[in-house]
């Protein structure tokens, strides 16, 4: 869209948005929101503190939906719309049903990592307070915001939020855990005690009891909290893992693909990380995420196996890790259709084997590109 027909547009939403209420007022803002990047002028801002206007006497499905378009006028909002539509849906959330807690949930996510310096710490100061006393519900629907707002929270201030995390987590089911510890993930690099490592322990816990259904969302957050598993935990996740792995719809294998990755690499003894990724795996019996599950090895030996065996998918991801350990641009035998993913690599299998042939491990010796795997899944 050209930007004069856009700011034309976008000047005549905000003329309708100033006598507009309600369902109207937010569908507006959220038509503003998506022109806002074709327009030059102030029209987002203005648009912005409208809905602020009415969301702050709105209640129920109304404030949910004006609090999703102030959510998609938050990247081109100034001064303080952002906080002070954050602090409305926190005290809409107090008192909203099962219907509009999601869209608000989400709101208040999206509007909370556009919250910063002092505003961002009363912001998490006010969900710190309210985040033990609601019901789990309600809770849950908070630790979306304290993510976003984590990086900004220091010192004591991210000690007491990662205590209160931890002693949430320690009280919830393999259901309410998995928000909780994502926060606790994102205030770990700011906090010197040992909370994330013991809301890991404790998401390794619930996977020890998760069913099939529970365990993909356990295992995204475990990932994130994997490099504070230790010791025979990691092992133990790890092995979990892999028998859910089994269990598990494939389009969600992805999830626990990637946190067994995360545990492996820190499970110390290779021999333990070359079992778990090779007996447990294959007698699953059944097409296995390869990729994810190596994305951290630095086992060059295993992943040329890997390559050979019937049960591996995701066998791009297994030649870009190869290509990196070697020093080699995968370029050479492959390409990105979006350089900043890498999921989005495609490779050229032949190509691939023909770089292979000429590449050696570490002590010196050549790939055995043709023979037979040395873990073999058929044996």
């Amino acid at each position: 869209m050209k930007s004069d027909k856009a700011e034309r547009i976008a000047n005549h939403i905000v003329k309708l948005q100033s006598n507009a209420v309600g369902d109207e007022a937010a569908s507006l803002g959220i038509a503003l929101g998506a022109l806002e990047p074709y327009v030059k002028g102030n029209q987002a801002e203005r648009g912005a503190n409208r809905i602020v206007e009415l969301q702050s006497k709105a209640v129920g499905y109304e404030a949910a939906f004006l609090s999703v378009a102030l959510a998609a006028l938050a990247p081109h909002v100034k001064g303080d719309q952002a906080e002070r539509g954050a602090y409305r849906i926190v005290e809409l959330l107090s008192k909203a049903d099962p219907k509009t807690t999601i869209p608000l949930s989400r709101a208040l996510v999206d509007l909370a990592s556009h919250v910063k310096d002092d505003k961002a710490v009363r912001l998490a100061d006010r969900i710190l307070e309210l985040l033990g006393k609601w019901t789990w519900v309600k809770s849950e629907n908070l630790s979306g915001a304290l993510a976003a707002l984590a990086p900004q929270v220091k010192g004591d201030q991210a000690e007491r939020g990662a205590n209160q995390i931890v002693e949430l987590l320690g009280k919830a089911d393999a259901e309410q855990a998995p928000d909780l510890g994502k926060a606790l993930a994102a205030f770990a690099p700011q906090v010197k005690g040992d909370q994330a490592e013991r809301g890991a322990n404790r998401i390794v816990e619930l996977l020890g009891k998760a069913d099939a259904e529970q365990a993909p969302d356990l295992g995204k957050t475990l990932a994130a909290l994997a490099p504070y598993v230790k010791g025979n935990q990691a092992e133990f996740g790890a092995n979990r893992i892999v028998e859910l792995l089994g269990k598990t719809e494939e389009d969600q294998v992805g999830d626990l693909g990637e946190a067994l990755a995360a545990l492996a690499s820190n499970v110390k003894d290779d021999q333990a990380q070359r079992t778990i990724l090779t007996t447990k795996f294959i007698d699953q019996r059944r097409p296995m995420p390869c990729d994810a599950a190596v994305a951290n090895t630095k086992d060059r030996r295993l992943l040329v196996d890997m390559l050979k065996w019937p049960v591996c998918t995701g066998r791009d991801g297994i030649m870009l890790r190869l290509a990196k350990l070697q020093g080699s641009p995968p370029g050479d035998f492959g390409e990105f259709s979006s350089p900043s993913h890498k999921s989005a690599f495609k490779g050229d299998l032949r190509r691939f084997i023909v770089w292979l042939k000429t590449q050696r491990d570490l002590n010196g010796e050549l790939f055995d590109v043709d023979g037979a795997p040395i873990w073999s899944p058929l044996k």
